[in-house]
């Protein structure tokens, strides 16, 4: 197995120095980068959770974690549970 080490200092590219997500300014501001972002399934049946993702109190924190994961196991479950006469009509 491979690994990477490195040092996290503040002359590392690409790290901004947050405990949480980050992005440019006016990047959240523009309506189809923000869409991504929030979405919990990021292409057909692939679901991303964690405290990054989760909108509203508690992003970048566990509080936020939990939401998140509470959120994804939600559409899983009602993505496993449509029944073939929903998927027709969609």
């Amino acid at each position: 197995d491979r690994y990477a080490m490195g040092d996290w200092g503040p002359d590392t590219r690409f790290i901004g120095g947050a405990y949480t997500s980050y992005f440019s300014p006016n990047v959240l501001s523009q309506p189809q980068y923000w869409d991504a972002y929030h979405r919990a399934e990021k292409a057909p049946n692939v679901f991303l959770a964690g405290a990054d993702y989760h909108i509203g109190l508690g992003n970048g924190y566990i509080e936020g974690a939990v939401r998140s994961g509470q959120q994804a196991a939600d559409k899983i479950h009602d993505s496993l549970t449509t029944t073939d006469e929903e998927l027709i009509a969609m």
